[in-house]
C-alpha cells in the first residue's frame, strides 16, 4: 500500500470513514473519489497528501468550509485539475490579496487547468488570484451564491474553453472582450446591458445560455448567435433581434399589433358591466 499512487473509487456509492487523526501509508498523485460519501466533513487525511495533481471528490457528501491548508496545497503541488462539485461546501474563493497570504494560500496555480466548483454555498466573488492560472481550460462556478461584477480579465484568457458561471447573484454588464470559448453559460444572474459584439466574433461557441438577466437591446449579428435557439436569451425582456422577435427604433421589441374590432369592444364592455 506504500507505494499506491492513483486511488480511483468513484460512482460506488462507498461509504469512506476515518478518524481524524489517520495517516495513510501512501502518498496519491491521483484521487478520485466522486460519488463516495466522505463527508459530512471535509476529510482531513487529505492534508497528509502531498503529491497529487488530480483530485475528484465531487458529490461526496462533504459540508461546511473548505479548510484553509486545501486551497494552499493546489499552487504548491502544481495541481492540474480540482472537481468539488456538488457538495453542501461553504464559504469564499480565496484571493491572493486575502489575509491568508502569510500561509502561502495562492490560488494562482500555473498549472491548473480545471477548477470545477459548482452546485456549492460558495459566495462572494471571483478572486483576482484567479487571474494568475494561465493554463485554465475549465472554469465552472455555477449554482454558487458568488456576486460582484465580472472582472474583465476573464474574457482575455486565451486558454479558456469552457466558462459557467450561472444561477449566482452576479451583476452588471457582460465582459467587454471575449476570448475563444467554446462554451460560455451566465444564465440566471442579474446582468444589464447590452450583448458586447465581440461574442459575435467567437467562431467556435458551440455552448451559450444568457437566458434569465436583465439584458437588452440588440443581438449582434453573426452566423454564430442567430443560429442559437431562442431558450439562450428568453426571460431578457429588453432583448431583441433574431432568433428573438424582430426590433423596433430603439432597440426595443417590437410588439405585436392587435386590433379590436368597435362591436367586439361594445361587446366585452356591456358584459363587463
Amino acid at each position: 500500500m506504500s507505494k499506491l499512487k492513483r486511488l480511483d473509487l468513484s460512482d460506488n456509492s462507498l461509504g469512506l470513514t476515518f478518524t481524524q487523526n489517520w495517516v495513510p501509508p501512501f502518498q496519491l498523485r491521483s484521487i478520485y473519489l466522486r460519488s463516495c460519501q466522505l463527508g459530512p466533513t471535509f476529510p482531513m487525511w487529505l492534508q497528509t497528501q502531498n503529491k497529487f495533481v488530480y483530485i475528484d471528490i465531487s458529490n461526496a457528501t462533504i459540508s461546511g468550509i473548505i479548510p484553509k491548508w486545501f486551497w494552499t496545497k493546489l499552487p504548491l503541488q502544481k495541481v492540474m485539475t480540482m472537481n468539488i462539485s456538488n457538495n453542501n461546501l461553504q464559504g469564499t474563493i480565496p484571493n491572493v490579496s486575502s489575509t491568508y497570504v502569510s500561509t502561502s494560500m495562492y490560488l494562482g496555480s500555473n498549472q491548473l487547468e480545471v477548477l470545477l466548483l459548482r452546485n456549492n454555498n460558495l459566495v462572494e466573488g471571483i478572486p483576482f488570484s484567479i487571474r494568475n492560472c494561465t493554463w485554465l481550460v475549465m472554469l465552472d462556478l455555477s449554482e454558487n451564491k458568488l456576486l460582484g461584477y465580472i472582472p474583465d480579465w476573464i474574457g482575455t484568457k486565451e486558454e479558456l474553453q469552457i466558462l459557467s458561471l450561472g444561477n449566482n447573484q452576479f451583476f452588471g454588464s457582460l465582459p467587454a472582450e471575449l476570448a475563444s470559448l467554446d462554451s460560455l453559460d451566465l444564465s440566471r444572474n442579474q446582468f444589464v446591458g447590452s450583448i458586447p459584439s465581440s461574442l459575435a466574433q467567437i467562431y467556435d461557441l458551440s455552448v451559450l445560455d444568457l437566458s434569465h438577466n436583465h439584458l437588452e437591446g440588440e443581438i449582434p449579428t453573426s452566423t454564430q448567435l442567430q443560429s442559437f435557439n431562442t431558450s439562450s436569451y428568453e426571460d431578457n425582456l429588453g432583448l431583441c433581434g433574431p432568433p428573438l422577435e424582430k426590433c423596433i427604433e430603439g432597440g426595443s421589441t417590437e410588439k405585436p399589433n392587435v386590433k379590436v374590432d368597435e362591436d367586439e369592444y361594445s361587446l366585452l364592455n356591456n358584459d363587463f358591466f
